[in-house]
């Protein structure tokens, strides 16, 4: 008859186990996820900075909405800037167009549709 050794069976355990949830660890996992990627010099996103970190690039938009600002700062397309940015060229243009940025639909995309 043959033995399971406990000891062998919870270490397969513990190496597959998830990582434990702590958020002010991952917040300042994140922080120094933002400044490798800084450093190296590579286009700061926040996909970049979530594969850094390892972590979803959703987990970062949804739990951490203040590092997501930061980073979108850093990018130079905070929210703001963009929604201003779009408004601005809507309102020269007098309506809106692909060179306003993505919208939808596409222009020629749906030849049905008019502003």
């Amino acid at each position: 008859m043959s033995k399971l050794l406990p000891a062998k069976v919870l270490a397969v355990e513990v190496a597959d186990a998830p990582r434990k949830r702590d958020r002010e660890r991952t917040l300042h996992q994140l922080n120094l996820a933002l400044i490798r990627v800084q450093r190296r010099g590579e286009k700061v996103t926040l996909k970049a900075v979530a594969d850094e970190a390892k972590v979803s690039p959703p987990l970062i938009n949804n739990r951490y909405p203040d590092f997501a600002e930061q980073v979108r700062t850093i990018m130079g397309k905070t929210i703001r800037q963009q929604r201003t940015r779009r408004q601005t060229c809507w309102s020269r243009s007098g309506r809106r167009t692909a060179s306003c940025g993505n919208w939808w639909p596409p222009i020629g995309g749906n030849q049905g549709w008019r502003p």
